[in-house]
């Protein structure tokens, strides 16, 4: 038998409920929806066409209604546009050189993060960003859904384990929005010059030490570093096990325990991903970091990045070290490589290194200079080392900032230290 029509909800309710859907689903994203009209200028009119059957007293009437029609189907390109931020782009015969504009204003981005609070069951929260400046808008996520499982553990926190989701791999790890911060993890990315003027590289140093705590030695711990370019694609990956052993009792755990690696990289921007995985337990942590790699053949005045050393005591030999928080009865050094132009064959100029320690108001605490000459350089490098007077300095948070000159060029590194 023939269904009652009457029974039927009517495409015009199907329309509005999938449109709500589609709203909602973009209210809860982090989706920026641009439109461009490839139409370009249009000249609305019948009487801009090469024939028509209309007659003369007719076609002001229909031009105003194709007027209607056209202004109306552009409007429809601004709805999503406008509830995102995206752009629309109508009335030109050019859209394609906005794409570019498009592609720059989303070059930088800020992620915020925030822990649900304790709530029961599904829980909608509504999400609302200011900023304290004049003459900007702002489009945000406007709500999100906390999910059954993670507002339950947030209120039985005994009854949720360290691992509260599915295992997870060193892959999944790494193709995360954000780090997976099961496990506290610290890193220290250095880039300097290749050997032999080969492919600059980046030496990876990640702490394991939070994989250590209550044990004197590990399973072997799987480590998956992988490098992004500019566009989010993987240019360069690494795998590898490595097994920690720390000597002594438990709960004497060193200041940090670095896992090193390496990459070799073209210059350019990128962002390391590094992920430590324990396949007894199944926890995995993971950490993001940017890098800039200089071009250290071609530029004539560059410098690696920073690598903090330390030691317990003046007579104590000095070891690299991730951790940034010292104590004033420790003793610490910034090291670094100085590169004139691996490739160049110009003369080398004296390059002049200035240190400075600057406290939270930006004033200079400890300034020291070092100038290198053209016979501390071998095959256009010369060796930095610079040292902090810790216990010169009241406990804080400092930034460590280091400047190289050389001729016309110049060059900076800054890193955040801690004295306790």
């Amino acid at each position: 038998p023939l269904r009652d029509p009457k029974a039927d909800v009517g495409c015009d309710r199907l329309l509005r409920d999938a449109r709500t859907k589609m709203f909602d689903a973009l209210a809860q994203s982090s989706l920026t929806v641009h439109s461009l009209d490839p139409n370009g200028v249009v000249s609305v009119s019948p009487a801009t066409r090469a024939s028509s059957p209309l007659r003369a007293g007719s076609v002001a009437q229909f031009q105003a209604q194709e007027t209607n029609d056209f202004l109306a189907n552009q409007e429809s390109l601004g709805i999503l546009p406008d509830r995102t931020g995206g752009r629309r782009v109508i009335n030109t015969n050019a859209p394609e050189e906005k794409v570019p504009d498009i592609f720059k204003e989303t070059e930088t981005y800020y992620v915020l993060a925030y822990e649900p609070g304790p709530a029961k069951g599904t829980a909608p929260r509504s999400l609302d960003v200011k900023v304290a400046r004049k003459g900007v808008l702002v489009y945000t996520q406007r709500r999100v859904d906390v999910p059954g499982a993670v507002a339950a553990a947030a209120t039985n926190t005994a009854a949720a384990p360290a691992l509260a989701v599915a295992p997870m791999t060193v892959d999944d790890a790494l193709r995360g929005l954000l780090p997976q911060a099961t496990r506290l993890l610290a890193v220290n990315l250095a880039a300097v010059a290749g050997i032999d003027d080969a492919r600059p590289a980046v030496n990876v140093r990640v702490d394991a030490r939070s994989f250590l705590e209550g044990r004197t030695s590990t399973p072997p711990l799987q480590i998956g570093i992988v490098a992004l370019d500019a566009f989010g694609h993987t240019v360069a990956t690494a795998r590898q096990t490595s097994t920690v052993t720390v000597s002594g009792a438990a709960g004497t755990l060193p200041a940090d325990v670095p896992v090193e690696s390496r990459l070799e990289l073209a210059p350019g921007d990128y962002e390391i991903r590094i992920a430590v995985r324990n396949p007894e337990s199944g926890e995995v942590s993971s950490v993001f970091a940017p890098i800039t790699i200089p071009s250290f053949v071609n530029a004539p005045l560059s410098i690696s990045d920073v690598v903090v050393e330390a030691s317990s005591s003046a007579s104590a030999a000095m070891h690299p070290t991730i951790r940034r928080a010292f104590k004033a009865s420790e003793h610490m050094q910034a090291t670094l490589h100085v590169y004139e132009g691996l490739g160049r064959d110009d003369d080398i100029a004296p390059a002049t290194i200035a240190l400075r320690v600057l406290d939270p108001s930006g004033r200079a605490v400890h300034e020291q200079t070092l100038t290198l000459n053209a016979q501390d350089f071998a095959r256009r490098r010369a060796d930095c080392r610079l040292a902090i007077p810790l216990d010169r300095l009241s406990a804080g948070e400092y930034l460590l900032k280091i400047d190289a000159a050389a001729d016309k060029a110049t060059a900076s590194k800054a890193i955040r230290f801690r004295v306790e």
